[in-house]
């Protein structure tokens, strides 16, 4: 053997951290201590917001599945008729419906502009056919049950934190 040649010696490890050294007595090296902490915290972080992503499809799907009857219905009869077929004032978008949407609180004495716009959006697209109006309102369920499990993470994760805020405000 050349003089200054350890690459004998040198001990490597598998994946698993199990030495493949040939002598047994020389320490086991863990992968993980080559890879700098950085590192090990982007892959950590990245395998975490793969997880979140994977719950969040899978959320969404099950949502998806479970309402998705609703794009072979029908208009109801509770308050389609004055919302959306009857109401002359969702069938188009131009400034004179636009104005009446976010000024009128009179007609089906509510104001909800916001709603009246998302159905002429709809109606932009799908005339007055129900699948149109039923799919808008599907992946808002979906996109909202996704939107509920963030929020319930997020204050799950601080924990403590949010409990030490409510403390305060009540002194």
């Amino acid at each position: 053997r050349l003089q200054g040649d350890w690459s004998s010696d040198v001990c490597s490890s598998d994946l698993t951290g199990r030495s493949t050294s040939p002598d047994p007595t020389v320490p086991s090296e863990h992968p993980w201590t080559r890879v700098p902490q950085a590192m090990r915290h982007a892959v950590d972080f990245l395998q975490a917001m793969r997880r979140v992503w994977l719950i969040s499809l899978v959320l969404f799907l099950a949502t998806l599945a479970v309402f998705s009857r609703v794009l072979l219905a029908d208009f109801v009869q509770w308050d389609d008729d004055i919302s959306v077929y009857q109401n002359p004032h969702i069938q188009g978008l131009d400034w004179t419906r636009l104005r009446w949407m976010f000024s009128d609180a009179s007609y089906a004495m509510r104001y909800e502009p916001l709603n009246w716009l998302g159905y002429a959006l709809v109606y932009q697209f799908s005339g007055l056919k129900p699948f149109g109006y039923h799919l808008a309102n599907l992946v808002l369920h979906c996109l909202n049950t996704v939107l509920l499990f963030v929020v319930i993470r997020r204050l799950l994760a601080a924990g403590p934190a949010v409990a030490n805020i409510s403390d305060r405000s009540e002194e």
